[in-house]
């Protein structure tokens, strides 16, 4: 592969890398559009590395690509051989935190999260997967105080309002569900789980009729589970 050749592929990568940060998907590690060829991705951060074996960026760019392939034994080298030549990059504890997420090694992906804090105390995407991390443990407590932390950090962040009014509808707590529900509605007038959500929450304080017109709503903007309550009531 020429040197041209790599750099068109790094930036197609890196351009879809932006994109799925600003979809703020909010429950497994991102994955890439099928537009992107994360083999040919991963072979050119392999030259790179090739050509100067202590670029610590380059790792966690392979290992982020090779999260996104499946292979998580590789991330995870990839992301160790990071921390080893920079022991503070809050970038490699929180990808290498993402793959143990994602295999069900909950407490060293809380490890890795608080190292990454430690290195980055605002960095809004570590609170908000440390406290994914705490709602799959059952803390539900401490997974909000995460997600609080997270929107502190970056208000309009879409994926932590979606998690932390999740946990409080868990938690009983609809009326604070709502509220978070209600900024997602401000955020995005077209995101369907935000519709469904807020009406489940609705469902549950007997407010029946609010409840219907979110499902409705859900419904209209293409959201499955919407059309599914819909069809279980009886309601066209």
């Amino acid at each position: 592969m020429e040197w041209q050749e790599i750099i068109r592929k790094l930036k197609e990568y890196k351009k879809a890398i932006k994109g799925l940060r600003e979809k703020n998907r909010f429950e497994k590690g991102d994955t890439l559009e099928p537009s992107v060829d994360l083999k040919e991705t991963r072979d050119a951060y392999t030259r790179i590395i090739e050509q100067n074996l202590e670029y610590a960026e380059a790792y966690i760019s392979r290992g982020t690509v090779s999260r996104n392939l499946g292979d998580d034994c590789q991330a995870i080298r990839d992301y160790n051989m990071a921390i080893e030549l920079n022991p503070k990059s809050a970038e490699a504890y929180f990808g290498r935190g993402i793959v143990y997420q994602d295999i069900g090694k909950y407490y060293r992906a809380i490890r890795d999260y608080d190292l990454s804090i430690e290195e980055k105390p605002k960095y809004a995407e570590a609170y908000n997967h440390r406290g994914i991390v705490y709602r799959k443990l059952g803390d539900y407590h401490r997974a909000i105080r995460d997600y609080d932390r997270a929107i502190e950090e970056d208000p309009k962040y879409v994926a932590a309002y979606h998690n932390r009014g999740s946990a409080y509808r868990i938690i009983a707590n609809y009326y604070r569900a709502i509220e978070d529900y209600n900024k997602l509605v401000e955020l995005n007038p077209e995101d369907k789980k935000a519709y469904t959500h807020r009406g489940l929450a609705y469902e549950k304080l007997g407010n029946n009729e609010q409840a219907i017109n979110d499902f409705k709503t859900a419904a209209r903007l293409g959201d499955k589970v919407a059309k599914h309550l819909l069809k279980s009531k009886r309601i066209q």
